[in-house]
């Protein structure tokens, strides 16, 4: 359910601001409105603010992504941050000393052991040496003038050569190499496996910071508080006397904002929130299983708009399906079920995020897992299962059919919500007529893809009073663009129904990939020993590779079906903006 919100207007002393800030994010209620013209010196404060947190971000980020094993000491936030930021500093430096370093080495390679010494003392005793690169044509024609020319290697058609003279030549007449001679190649190499081994090592130390994440996590968090703060302060309007501050309250925590406005005196207006002119936050309340799909719709930053539907429980429900058919493998599902139960009861105790994460990826790996068993899908390979969807000759069309099904059911349900949520005469009809239509199109698709036969009667009426309904329901026939795109809509829809072929297509295609890895597997461990360790490796890399692909399928198809095909019928955008109040972050932690 998205909650209603009221838009606030709050009128506070003039000198009374940090106080004022204080109460509110210790309340937590209010999402302040972001100001229009915000002063130079706050929006600096801003930046600053914004500045730290992001260095603070990037500095866990390296920690954590560090290879190595955790266990040094722990240090609070502040010493964590500085230690973070001076192996990184040095790590970064010695980045860049390797990238110079390799381009030397590079270009003194082809010379062997250049002592710049001994270029010295060679020169002191009078025997000038000039190292050249060029076709060997030149080195020749060098010869031929009279220059004493040495080869020392030959790259492709160019040659090194060194030029030795008893006075001083004009280089401008050489073809001079451009080579580093300040130190030899010995002592460049040994720098870089120095270095070499320092990186390794930096690597191990940001790796034993982990521990002091905790301590990291609760210094981001003051920041995020002092960054939030320092927004709060830029959207104040300055009226002299009176102070104001504007934003948005869910409708049931107003009673705890007014009472707080009465004991500190502060003056408070309200109204209903109006998503036609401004940007109004959402706030979505829902049962605790039905959060199961928050980390997927966070990860891929989805919100309704404020006026907009609350579909966390049919995309929970469908992507929970979807998700069984793309990766439809009984032993991948078993896999990832019981990976998901293993964190879950050991990592995921102690942490909210993560549990969340992990019980959402017990309910699809159970989905993959009944899906495999149903169809007979076992690692690519057949084994007991539903006959109408494992054995029976049509079995393939069996699940092309529950694929339309489940669109018929999918972009219906959109049309349905639209109905309960507006039921006006002419949105009943237009999306009474899209039913239709969709309905139309199923028994269409019915009787032309899986079960050739003939038409019924009645389908030339249905698409008739499907399209009738739909366009003198929902056409703005004053809208000439309106009406020029409802034959577009029409097609789309059918096209929208044949769109869920795809659960079928990648289902079976990883099926496939996994069975032609079976069989080369297989056929490896007949012949020998190291037959069978190659045939596991195969086995293996295939079937993890199968795993990626399926995963991969599983972003692409299953969250498309659910943000395109259903939002498009369902008229949903995903405009919306995170509902986030002033409030204490560290409080919120440690809950």
């Amino acid at each position: 359910m998205i909650v209603p919100m009221l838009k606030t207007i709050l009128l506070l002393p003039g000198g009374d601001r940090a106080a004022a800030l204080e109460v509110l994010q210790e309340l937590g209620v209010l999402h302040i409105e972001a100001a229009g013209d915000i002063p130079a010196e706050s929006g600096a404060s801003c930046e600053e603010c914004a500045a730290v947190l992001a260095h603070t971000d990037h500095v866990i980020r390296q920690i954590r992504q560090a290879e190595g094993v955790a266990g040094g000491k722990e240090l609070d936030g502040a010493a964590a941050l500085a230690a973070a930021d001076r192996l990184i500093t040095e790590r970064t430096a010695a980045g860049q000393r390797l990238d110079e370093l390799a381009s030397r080495i590079a270009r003194l390679e082809p010379w062997g052991e250049c002592d710049p010494e001994r270029l010295m003392a060679l020169k002191a005793r009078g025997i000038c040496c000039y190292l050249c690169v060029a076709p060997a044509a030149v080195m020749d024609e060098l010869r031929r003038r009279g220059l004493v020319c040495e080869p020392v290697r030959s790259s492709g058609k160019q040659q090194h050569f060194v030029v030795m003279s008893g006075e001083p030549l004009a280089t401008a007449d050489l073809p001079l190499a451009d080579v580093p001679t300040d130190r030899p190649l010995s002592a460049l190499t040994a720098e870089r496996a120095a270095l070499t081994r320092r990186l390794t090592e930096i690597g191990g130390e940001l790796a034993a910071l982990r521990d002091s994440l905790p301590a990291l996590t609760a210094l981001r968090m003051r920041q995020q508080e002092a960054l939030d703060l320092a927004q709060a302060r830029a959207a104040m309007a300055d009226h002299g006397v009176l102070t104001t501050l504007t934003g948005f309250v869910p409708e049931p925590e107003f009673k705890r904002l007014r009472e707080a406005a009465a004991s500190h005196g502060w003056g408070i207006c309200c109204r209903p929130a109006d998503a036609a002119v401004e940007r109004v936050p959402t706030l979505l309340v829902k049962p605790g299983w039905i959060k199961l799909i928050d980390p997927l719709l966070k990860f891929l930053s989805l919100s309704p708009g404020y006026d907009e539907y609350d579909v966390s429980l049919p995309v929970l429900i469908f992507f929970t399906i979807f998700f069984g058919m793309l990766m439809g493998d009984a032993i991948y599902g078993t896999l990832i079920l019981g990976g998901a139960l293993a964190v879950l009861f050991t990592r995921g105790r102690s942490n909210p995020e993560l549990r969340r994460v992990m019980q959402m990826m017990t309910v699809l790996g159970a989905s993959s897992l009944i899906w495999g068993a149903c169809s007979g899908n076992y690692g690519g390979m057949d084994g007991p299962g539903i006959p109408w969807l494992a054995t029976d000759p049509d079995k393939n069309k069996h699940v092309q059919l529950i694929c339309f099904v489940l669109a018929l059911t999918h972009m219906s349900l959109a049309h349905t919500i639209r109905i309960i949520c507006d039921r006006s005469w002419r949105n009943v009809l237009a999306n009474l007529g899209w039913i239709t239509l969709l309905c139309a199109n199923f028994v269409l698709i019915y009787r032309m893809l899986l079960f050739p036969g003939a038409m019924p009667g009645w389908l030339i009426y249905g698409y008739i009073g499907g399209i009738l309904a739909a366009a003198i329901g929902g056409l703005n026939f004053k809208d000439i663009g309106s009406v020029l795109g409802f034959p577009f809509d029409v097609i789309s829809s059918f096209v929208d129904m044949l769109s869920y072929i795809r659960l079928f297509a990648v289902g079976l295609s990883g099926y496939y990939l996994a069975n032609c890895f079976d069989n080369m597997a297989f056929d490896l461990m007949q012949h020998s020993w190291y037959g069978a360790v190659g045939g596991v490796v195969v086995l293996l890399c295939g079937q993890l590779l199968n795993v990626a692909l399926c995963a991969l399928g599983v972003l692409v198809h299953g969250v498309r079906l659910n943000t395109l095909e259903f939002s498009n019928h369902l008229g949903l955008r995903w405009t919306g903006i995170e509902f986030a109040p002033l409030r204490k972050h560290i409080a919120d932690r440690q809950k």
